[in-house]
């Protein structure tokens, strides 16, 4: 018996709909973790700018460049310690040629580790 007084108690318990100042208050802490995301952003893009600079610079070490084509290694060597291009317009499993890569990255061309 104590069970179905359970269950007839739990239909009795109606639950209480939000107000709408609690639905404007959810709307109002995504508005503002928006603006705080925002102003992370603006100032990581200082490094995303510091970031290009530097692989625009060193991306020309992994191109050799001959009269009639370019030689991307994927490895160079500076004193003792190895450096490798990751490019994202090719494919090594499919050995293919990709159209656009969509990575999250400042620089799209490529990343070196």
């Amino acid at each position: 018996m104590t069970k179905k007084k359970q269950i007839l108690n739990a239909k009795k318990i109606v639950p209480v709909a939000p107000t709408a100042v609690d639905q404007f208050a959810s709307i109002k802490a995504k508005f503002a973790k928006l603006k705080e995301i925002r102003e992370k952003l603006a100032t990581m893009k200082a490094l995303y700018q510091e970031h290009d600079a530097l692989m625009t610079e060193l991306l020309p070490l992994f191109i050799t460049k001959t009269d009639s084509q370019f030689i991307i290694n994927k490895e160079i060597t500076v004193g003792t310690e190895k450096h490798s291009l990751k490019v994202n317009f090719y494919d090594e499993k499919k050995a293919t040629l990709l159209a656009k890569s969509w990575k999250s990255s400042a620089f799209e061309t490529g990343y070196i580790e």
